[in-house]
């Protein structure tokens, strides 16, 4: 499966199982996995295994983020949720989970609720990489955590890439993180934002 099952999902999905979920991206038309947006929808027990996603093409620009479950999360909720597998290739605005995280237009924040991430980021020109999400703002992350290794170029964390104007509470990132400027092993780059029992190992 290369362009995901929604391209646009304001809904509820719950108790859902995915195995052996693969995208591609060739230029700068982002081919997608699971879900492009979701914009104040919902996704609760959403589980993925073997994921596979290879990026092809380094002219990708950071509007084009690009998650394993989710692009881009607009105002929407994520609980109870894993996925696992490999993310490989260069790609600008990359997350295990979640592409980038941010508020909708009616300033409803995102949130991730004890959501796991084993996702292996193999993106070493990459720029705003994160274990389970690429970037967020205005996004609370609970009780979550990431094991995979983590590895790009500039604003890479082993949770999250960058992150700002949100709270980080009981979570934490365990996997090896590398890259060249602002590395950090929960978040690479921190900006008004709260982080509370969280950290990385």
């Amino acid at each position: 499966m290369t362009r995901g099952f929604f391209d646009l999902f304001s809904g509820e999905l719950r108790d859902l199982n995915i195995e052996n979920m693969s995208g591609v991206n060739t230029n700068l038309a982002t081919e997608y996995t699971f879900i492009k947006e979701l914009r104040r929808g919902k996704l609760v027990n959403v589980h993925v295994t073997g994921l596979q996603v290879d990026f092809t093409s380094g002219d990708e620009i950071i509007s084009h983020a690009i998650g394993g479950l989710v692009n881009t999360l607009y105002g929407g909720t994520i609980e109870d949720s894993s996925i696992s597998g490999n993310m490989n290739g260069i790609h600008h605005g990359a997350g295990g989970m979640v592409g980038k995280a941010r508020e909708d237009r009616v300033s409803c924040d995102s949130t991730l609720q004890n959501c796991v991430s084993k996702v292996n980021m193999n993106t070493d020109a990459g720029r705003i990489v994160g274990g389970l999400v690429g970037s967020a703002s205005y996004t609370n992350v609970t009780n979550s955590y990431s094991t995979g290794t983590v590895t790009g170029l500039t604003q890479v964390g082993g949770l999250i890439g960058s992150f700002g104007f949100g709270e980080i509470v009981g979570s934490s990132a365990s996997g090896n993180v590398s890259g060249t400027i602002s590395v950090g092993g929960l978040v690479g780059v921190l900006g008004n934002a709260t982080l509370t029992t969280s950290g990385a190992s």
